[in-house]
């Protein structure tokens, strides 16, 4: 086998499309024969893929194993009569308050005060009353832009007069 098989058959191996002959051919090569520098990792790693045999297991392993499982089993207490009841009692009361709860909300709901239906208003209605106050804050505000203005004349009146006096 050439280096060019080599490489050839590496990368047949990595894509999956090798035989298992050809890939225990390859094994058998990279055993006994040496590989450029740049094959060395793709040798460990082929050469690392092969399979061990398995140990055998001491016999009756199985059969102690399952006896030391029995065992740990009946060492656990199942569960005194006395904590079953309480368990009982403090389950049915949590689920007899849910109930009594969701109950109570249901019928409060169904029992409370009716709210009425708002009456509709006609759209135009209501464009005019916004039009009226929006005229009425209009107004309000120019008078009020009016009164600004004459006190800043007054001011600057004032200003002119403090200034000639100061001179």
């Amino acid at each position: 086998m050439t280096i060019d098989d080599v490489k050839k058959s590496i990368a047949d191996f990595y894509e999956g499309q090798t035989t298992l002959s050809q890939e225990e051919a390859l094994r058998n090569f990279l055993e006994k024969e040496e590989v450029p520098l740049y094959l060395k990792m793709d040798k460990r790693l082929i050469l690392s893929l092969r399979k061990k045999e398995r140990p055998n297991a001491p016999e009756q392993l199985e059969n102690r194993l399952s006896e030391l499982i029995d065992r740990e089993a009946a060492k656990e207490r199942p569960m005194s009569s006395s904590r079953k009841k309480r368990f009982l009692f403090w389950g049915s009361s949590i689920a007899a308050m849910l109930v009594v709860a969701l109950g109570l909300g249901y019928f409060m709901d169904s029992l409370g005060p009716k709210v009425p239906a708002q009456p509709q208003v006609p759209q135009e209605a209501v464009c005019q009353i916004l039009q009226s106050a929006l005229v009425e804050v209009s107004t309000e505000l120019n008078s009020g832009i009016e009164e600004v203005e004459k006190s800043q004349k007054e001011i600057r009146k004032v200003n002119k007069d403090v200034q000639k006096e100061i001179k």
